[in-house]
């Protein structure tokens, strides 16, 4: 378990991959997101990209998932304040696979029992290109005492 205390600024969690299918594009599409060119390939080529991409929201929500089930869901974590500076750098098509990283930008201590930490997630291609950004702010419990 990862309390408040564990968290050091500058500190970097590497998180796992994952690739997006051109199905799981079109379903997150349909149910949370119907912009024609995240429903289709014709669609895509009618506005600024080359076909088929993936929703920023899509792309947040994986990175979340992500963030939560690898580190958060790891630690004494009582819930967020907020989510600021989202940033869409790239599109994501059929077939990307996404790396996150998360990095601890500020601890602030706030409580006797809580403090909060604020993350940077970036979610990148292969090569390293940043396709999305975000700043959360995360309320984590302290150490009991001993």
């Amino acid at each position: 378990m990862l309390y408040f205390e564990d968290f050091s600024e500058g500190e970097t969690f590497e998180l796992s991959s994952q690739t997006l299918t051109r199905a799981e594009i079109v379903e997150f599409a349909e149910q949370w997101d119907p912009q024609p060119f995240h429903l289709g390939e014709d669609h895509g080529k009618d506005a600024v990209f080359d076909g088929l991409v993936a929703s920023g929201l899509h792309t947040l929500c994986l990175g979340s998932r992500t963030m939560i089930t690898e580190v958060m869901n790891e630690s004494a974590n009582m819930g967020g304040k907020g989510i600021t500076d989202i940033s869409f750098h790239r599109p994501v098509e059929p077939e990307d696979t996404l790396t996150g990283r998360l990095d601890v930008l500020e601890t602030t201590a706030t409580h006797p029992e809580r403090g909060d930490v604020t993350f940077e997630l970036t979610m990148t291609t292969p090569d390293g290109a940043p396709v999305l950004s975000a700043t959360y702010v995360s309320i984590l419990g302290r150490r009991p005492d001993a």
